[in-house]
């Protein structure tokens, strides 16, 4: 199910879901959980951003039921937006079997303009800095 937040997205808030599914034995029957947004964030190595605001996908069945809530833990506010850059990259490889989004479009734009302005802006001594650079650290950018 889609997330939900204003402007910025605090994965160290509180979220408390009420599912109604389908009828159960003659009756609705409510289910709540809650937990973190991080905890019921969904993660993929293809995952996209959603439009207007930041909002992962969350996942009801990762949340906790209200007799078993696991305790706070605080992450970095920021640091979904690392994932979500590279799920980003790795949807516009040509090997990697996704459905398609005007996301990736995007992607591809963008990096074919970074790329384009790097090239062109780049001397040939500078290029061999930032290779050895990148050689010499684990880097998951």
């Amino acid at each position: 199910m889609l997330g939900s937040s204003i402007l910025k997205l605090d994965v160290n808030q509180t979220l408390i879901f009420c599912l109604r599914p389908s009828k159960v034995s003659g009756r609705y029957r409510y289910i709540i959980r809650c937990s973190q947004y991080h905890i019921a964030m969904g993660k993929t190595d293809t995952d996209v951003f959603q439009v207007n605001s930041p909002r992962p996908y969350i996942h009801f069945e990762k949340m906790s039921d209200v007799g078993n809530i696991v305790p706070f833990i605080t992450k970095d506010k920021d640091g979904w937006i690392k994932h979500f850059a590279k799920s980003a990259l790795n949807r516009v490889e040509e090997t990697t079997m996704c459905k398609h989004s005007w996301q990736d479009d995007l992607v591809k734009h963008i990096k074919k303009r970074i790329l384009a302005d790097y090239v062109r802006n780049t001397t040939e001594e500078q290029f061999q800095i930032d290779k050895a650079s990148l050689q010499d650290e684990d880097t998951n950018i």
